[in-house]
């Protein structure tokens, strides 16, 4: 390649050798220019993996006429001597510069800086009772600066290269963080106590209840005080405060509800043993509503769905069958009729009706009180299915010689134990149940 510079220069490029040409006031010259060299960067110590406290130096050989620009990851950092001490992690590299401006660029070497491990808590922290049966694991959070995880036991290490650790031993864990940079101790050390195992299993039973309402579980082979008793039998489950008997009296249920009971030797617990509070369902009792009949009538009472196994009404005066649902009633008097229901799990409810029954009233129309044992009283047949009734009876004048609330006591013709005259005489009768009133006369004869 040629190049004319204002008539008076030429540069050839031949391979990566330049010939400079230059002439002036009749004179010429040839100069050979090279460009420089590119640097390689070495690194002291050998490998630039470095803990906080630490440097490394690095350098290149210097060259007569060659400027130097250090950089990190790409970026100038204002060192322009032949060597420099990195403390920082990144990528390095050095640009060389001749006397012309022409660059070249070194080697790259990777420093990386590595800080001691940071101490961490370990989890879960205190004293921990540990039954044989049981598992429990320590743990610290995983680190990528750590190179190694030390577990110790009473100032002794155990093993066990993880940010985990499962003891087995009774003690007090630690653990040491390690890297190349150094050793860190946990913020915190764990007392871990295996506790004895208890072969000793509560005995309990199941207890069931008619319907909602409180029960009372039982469980022995323990001691008094000595018993858990639980809701869950999860492992983690926690006993309830201030249960420690071999009863537990459960709160109110509507629905059946699983407790657990284990044994506490003091250090560790028993296998959990369940025991059911088991709320059974109340049958349905409808005996009906109130009915009134007249004598002789007959009328069925109860229901006629299924609401139990098995049906008893009393009396059974009256009825066709007292053993079903519904049965037909015909008493001869007022009845109150009581119905039993009962399930398959003997669960039973009662209930009642009442069946009154209306007779019809006979009045006699006159009666002898002297006193002969015939015919002494005026008589009211029937009126004893009208226990609230009120009887009046008067003179052909108005005046009241009778009265009475019910007819327990019928009228024997006398007014205030004084005999009264042969006549006739007027009755009004109220039954008390929005009926008529019922009214004629009666004739007094001796």
């Amino acid at each position: 390649m040629l190049t004319m510079y204002k008539n008076r220069v030429f540069l050839l490029l031949f391979s990566c050798t330049f010939l400079l040409f230059t002439w002036g006031h009749g004179k010429s010259h040839l100069s050979l220019v090279f460009p420089p060299v590119a640097p390689v960067i070495v690194a002291n110590p050998a490998d630039p993996n470095i803990c906080e406290t630490e440097s490394v130096l690095l350098s290149v050989t210097p060259v007569n006429g060659v400027t130097y620009q250090w950089q990190r990851d790409g970026q100038n950092i204002g060192a322009t001597n032949s060597q420099y001490r990195a403390e920082t992690t990144g990528r390095y590299t050095v640009v060389a510069t001749d006397n012309t401006g022409s660059t070249t660029s070194s080697n790259e070497i990777a420093v990386v800086v590595r800080e001691r491990p940071v101490a961490q808590s370990i989890s879960p922290d205190g004293s921990i009772p540990v039954c044989p049966d049981e598992t429990i694991t320590l743990s610290v959070q995983q680190d990528n600066n750590v190179d190694m995880y030390e577990w110790v036991r009473n100032g002794t290490a155990v093993g066990q290269n993880s940010p985990t650790f499962t003891p087995t031993n009774s003690g007090s864990y630690s653990v040491r963080l390690i890297n190349a940079c150094g050793i860190t101790p946990s913020n915190n050390s764990v007392d871990i106590s295996i506790g004895t195992a208890t072969s000793t299993r509560p005995q309990t039973g199941d207890v069931s209840l008619c319907g909602p309402g409180s029960l009372t579980l039982s469980a022995t082979a323990g001691a008094d005080g000595s018993y858990r008793w639980f809701t869950s039998d999860d492992a983690d489950a926690v006993a309830i405060a201030g249960e420690t008997s071999g009863s537990f009296v459960t709160p109110e249920l509507t629905q059946t509800t699983s407790y657990y009971v284990a044994i506490d030797n003091g250090s560790c617990i028993s296998e959990k043993v369940k025991a059911e509070a088991i709320i059974l369902n109340i049958p349905t009792a409808a005996a009906g509503e109130d009915v009134v009949i007249n004598a002789g009538e007959r009328i069925t009472i109860g229901f006629s769905g299924t609401a139990g196994e098995f049906y008893r009404w009393e009396p059974t005066v009256g009825l066709n069958d007292p053993t079903i649902p519904n049965p037909v009633a015909s008493p001869t008097a007022s009845t109150t009729y009581t119905l039993t229901v009962t399930n398959a799990e003997d669960c039973f409810a009662v209930d009642d009706v009442l069946v009154t029954v209306i007779s019809t009233l006979s009045v006699s129309s006159g009666f002898s009180p002297n006193n002969d044992g015939t015919n002494d009283i005026w008589e009211i047949k029937n009126i004893e299915s009208y226990p609230d009734c009120e009887v009046t009876i008067i003179n052909r004048w108005g005046n009241i010689v009778y009265h009475s609330v019910g007819y327990t006591n019928p009228w024997d013709g006398t007014r205030s134990g004084k005999e009264l005259p042969v006549d006739t005489y007027y009755y009004i009768i109220d039954l008390k149940n929005e009926e008529p009133l019922i009214r004629g006369n009666i004739t007094l004869l001796r």
